[in-house]
Order: C-alpha cells, then structure tokens, then sequence
C-alpha cells in the first residue's frame, strides 16, 4: 500500500516557466503545421526560405506552408561568425474539408485529418530518475509514434461589431496512445513509465463565443465536452516474466478557457484569464481538477518602444486551490497511490522590454488554417 504525501514546488522561477511554456508546444512537422526548434546558444539571425522565424523562449517557431511537398528542409543561422544549416523532415498529411456558407452568413465546416505525432524524447528516455520520495520516472525507448485520425463538423457565424458564435463536434481516433503507466519497483517505491497503452476515443462538442459588450471590452469563452475511452493493454517484463495488464477506461470530462480584456487607451490594457480542466481519467487512475487564473496589466510608452506588464498569476489567496492537482493511480491487488501536487501560487512580476528598432517588423510569416488552429 502506498500513501502520496503533500509535496510542495517553490523552485519555478519566471524564467523557467517561460521555458515550460515553449516546451510544451508539440512538433507538426507537416505541411500546415509549424515546427518547433530549440535554438543553440550563441545562434542568431535564425531564417527559414530566406525569412525571419518567429522566436518564442528560445525557441524558433516555422510555419509550414500547406502546400509544401514532405522532404527533407533546413533552417540557416550565424554562430560564432560562421553560417550554420538545422536540416529536419517534413512528414506528410492528408487533409479533406468542405466550406458550406449558409444565406445568413453562418458557415458550415466538414473536415477530416490524419497525422502523426511524434512524442518528446523526455518519454522515450529509458535510464530511471527519480521524480520524487515514492516514484522513479522513466519512457520507453520503444514508444511507437501516435496515428491520429480526426473527423469534424462545425458551424460559425459573425455578428456585429465584432462577436462571433461557433460549435464544433468531433471525433478522435489515436493509435498507439501514450500514457504514464505505474509498476512497483520495491516495497515503498513505484517505476513509473511512459509506454504505448491501446487506443483512445474522444467523442465531443465544442462550443465558443467572442462577445464585445463595448468597444473596449472583449470577451472570449470556450468550452470542451468530450468522452474518453482507452482501451488496451501495458505490457512489462519483471524478473524475465511478461506480464499484460488490460486497461478499460471510460470518462466524461470537460475543459473551459476564459479570456477578458479591457482596453483603457492605445497604450493601457487589463487582462484576465482563467484555464480550467475537469477531472479526467489515465491508463491506471485518474488526474484531479486544474485550474489557473490570472491577472496581467500592461502599458507601453515612448510611442510603443518601452513596454511594462505586470502580472499576477495563479491567482489564490488562501481562498482557492489554484495550480495544484492530485494525481491517483492503482492497480487491483498490487498499490494504490495519490499525490497532491501544489505549485507556486500568487506570483507577481514586473516586466520591462525596451526596444531599440523604431522600424515596423516587415516579416511575413505563412499563414496556415489548420496550423493555427493546432496550436
């Protein structure tokens, strides 16, 4: 029997998650997609055909256009006074979609996509570390890329001054799906591991509005209700023993993004945002609530040059449970374990940025339908 304990994370600089950030950003390398490079140190003037790519936490960002042809491509950069090539692939994609718009202006959308999403090498790491007092962490140097198949049908409309309505339903196939799987390692410790566990079906609606009560008022509101089946199994090797764990979970749950700003003048605005999701289940158990408010102020002087913002994020107080979540998994007749995870919260930062080039940004960056809506 295991018992999580309360472990608190006061380690997370502003730095660090502005890297946190990036990282999370999943890797399309496919025609509409936008592919993700970690710049080296000392790289600069990083470009793709000829271009300037957007960089974002030391990250380069490259939109792909959706008619390029899947091959081989290459970024070009300086370093250290020499001119350096990043060469990556480029996977195809198959898309299929219908445009129907409607007298009233309302469009309606059918579209279909299949792609392949390749995991991070984080999961894929197969040597154990040590993620905490009870659990050892490891990936699986054998994880199978995920084969996503995706079917939608929505329909949108735009109003007046600025507010617009959609809904959206879809369903999504993932083969191969990975997922944190646990095993006991000894009488007090877990192996926890992340592994290939079946398939996983989501069937859900989507709906959002963008409201402008004034003309200094934006709203935005979207909310995500889906089902989730996973089905398969975990397999592992223990003393040259195979064992097959079947896995059958089955779950209703939901997500809500919250967006608020409020325009005082060209040069001042307030923001609020909220990013809640609801209880949703895992190969072996299921992750709690999480939610994160946040409050940022920003205002811009000297014709735009200096901007100052500051932030107020995960909003708590001792009143709320922001940015903490309990993670519960077990398995019949061998453990049961949960831990409540408990981050940083009511972190206020001042930033200032100062820019030096008074010229308007003339870089053109491809725009891409489906790779916008991705990320």
């Amino acid at each position: 029997m295991f018992t999580g304990h309360l472990m608190l994370m006061r380690v997370l600089t502003l730095a660090a998650l502005i890297s946190l950030s990036a990282s999370l950003l999943a890797n399309t390398a496919v025609p509409g997609g936008i592919y993700v490079w970690a710049i080296p140190q000392g790289a600069t003037t990083v470009t793709y055909a000829d271009q300037p790519v957007m960089k974002v936490a030391e990250h380069a960002l490259i939109g792909l256009p959706i008619t390029l042809a899947p091959g081989p491509q290459s970024l070009v950069y300086q370093q250290n006074g020499r001119t350096l090539r990043h060469h990556f692939e480029v996977f195809d994609k198959t898309y299929s979609e219908q445009h129907i718009t409607l007298e009233n202006k309302a469009i309606i959308k059918v579209a279909y996509s299949k792609r392949v999403q390749r995991t991070t090498t984080f999961k894929m790491n197969p040597f154990r570390e040590r993620e905490h007092s009870e659990t050892l962490e490891q990936g699986d140097k054998n994880l199978l890329p995920e084969f996503v198949d995706l079917v939608e049908i929505g329909i949108s409309k735009r109003y007046k001054k600025g507010n617009s309505v959609y809904a959206t339903a879809y369903l999504r196939n993932v083969k191969n799906l990975v997922n944190r799987v646990n095993k006991i390692f000894n009488d007090n410790i877990l192996d926890r591991i992340y592994t290939n566990v079946g398939t996983g079906r989501s069937l859900g609606l989507e709906l959002g509005a963008q409201l402008k009560p004034t003309e200094k008022w934006s709203n935005f509101i979207g909310v995500n209700i889906f089902n989730l089946d996973i089905n398969g199994a975990f397999t592992y090797e223990e003393n040259g023993t195979t064992f097959t764990e079947p896995i059958d979970n089955n779950s209703t749950q939901y997500s809500i993004n919250l967006n608020s700003t409020y325009q005082f003048n060209t040069t001042a605005s307030l923001q609020f945002t909220l990013n809640y999701l609801s209880e949703r289940v895992t190969a072996q158990g299921k992750d709690s609530r999480f939610y994160s408010p946040n409050l940022t102020f920003r205002k811009t002087f000297l014709e735009n040059r200096l901007a100052a913002t500051l932030q107020w994020q995960n909003i708590d107080m001792g009143l709320l449970n922001s940015n903490e979540q309990r993670i519960t998994t077990s398995q019949q007749g061998s453990f049961f374990t949960t831990t409540n995870y408990i981050y940083e919260v009511d972190m206020v930062s001042l930033n200032l940025s100062y820019n030096f080039n008074s010229n308007k940004n003339k870089s053109k960056f491809i725009k891409s339908e489906f790779g916008a809506k991705e990320f």
